[in-house]
């Protein structure tokens, strides 16, 4: 496969790269062409200490809700119906046997003629977002720089034993800021041209109490807010330091070294998120393909680049999108003004 060499500053450039700061939390930084940089925290609690960020699969369906409103929002601009308001939530709820269950609500306000119920209905279920995860609409080619270990190097020390959690029992309520869509006049008719932002509310409980952050995404002119596709790189990335992390002793690298940065090697679509919109609204699932790179120091003779890739694969995100099966449940609901 032959991939365009994406260099920082390109407008192809979509990317988000982790580093481990201070305890458990991973710093991801992303970027989208010029927009950006935006930093991301992702935590998960650990006794006596509060997380600093929301664990790394709120991330994910932070991207996936406000892709899922932006979507639907220019979608419905080309429409009969107009579009009142949109939210989006997501209920996380722990499993007998183990995982999670995630269901997502989707509440249109808005006379919905018939056709347009079902391009804004098509539109929520193949975002380009959304249908990575729930379409199985993604390849991921992975890559591992394994360097040397350096002179003197203390040895590797991981945190405590077991994956940390990706989820937490909790729920991700996200809701369009329609004031802040931008229109303008194109061939006598006004059209949206940037979607707005979304805020995004998610509320985790732990063994030490409850834990709250807001999030803002979207789509702006000024490029303020983290387009919907950097959260869901954030979660992949992040999840996967974090999966790296919790086995550094066993793969033998220094985890206080690693870096792992997903960029996007697909084109942009020739026309661009109008064109992923229509794909959307009449339920086209286009696959994507991401890089995920992972740059480490080893620790110690034991690190090998197979053991390391065979690890990257272990990664709970990772495994939701090959298998595409995030949401165990959908339900769209339209409220009429």
């Amino acid at each position: 496969m032959s991939t365009h060499a994406i260099q920082p500053g390109d407008d192809d450039l979509r990317s988000a790269v982790a580093v481990p700061t201070s305890g458990t939390a991973v710093l991801v930084t992303t970027r989208r062409g010029p927009r950006g940089p935006w930093s991301i925290i992702a935590d998960v609690p650990t006794e006596g200490r509060e997380p600093a960020g929301p664990p790394p699969g709120y991330l994910a369906l932070t991207g996936i809700a406000s892709c899922t409103i932006v979507t639907v929002a220019g979608v419905a601009s080309r429409g009969r119906s107009p579009l009142l308001d949109m939210r989006v939530s997501f209920d996380v709820s722990p499993r007998a046997e183990g995982g999670f269950d995630i269901r997502q609500r989707t509440v249109l306000t808005a006379d919905l003629s018939d056709t347009d119920y079902g391009r804004l209905s098509r539109a929520v279920g193949f975002c380009p977002i959304g249908k990575i995860f729930s379409k199985r609409a993604i390849a991921i080619d992975d890559r591992v720089e394994l360097r040397g270990a350096r002179t003197g190097a203390a040895p590797a020390r991981a945190p405590a034993a077991g994956d940390p959690p990706v989820f937490l029992p909790g729920s991700a309520s996200a809701q369009w800021l329609a004031s802040t869509g931008e229109w303008r006049e194109a061939d006598g008719r006004r059209s949206l041209d940037q979607e707005g932002e979304v805020v995004v509310h998610v509320d985790c409980a732990s063994e030490s109490g409850r834990r709250r952050w807001g999030l803002l995404g979207g789509h702006t002119s000024a490029g303020w807010a983290p387009r919907p596709s950097a959260y869901a790189m954030a979660g992949l990335a992040s999840s996967t330091l974090m999966t790296l992390r919790a086995r550094a002793d066993a793969l033998g690298i220094d985890p206080t070294t690693l870096r792992v940065e997903v960029r996007s090697l697909s084109p942009v679509p020739s026309g661009g998120k109008r064109q992923s919109q229509e794909d959307a609204a009449v339920g086209e699932a286009k696959p994507v393909r991401w890089l995920r790179e992972v740059t480490v120091e080893a620790a110690s003779g034991a690190a090998a680049t197979e053991a390391i890739l065979s690890a990257m694969r272990l990664d709970p995100i990772y495994g939701h999108c090959m298998r595409g099966d995030l949401l165990a449940g959908e339900e769209i609901v339209v409220v009429t003004p």
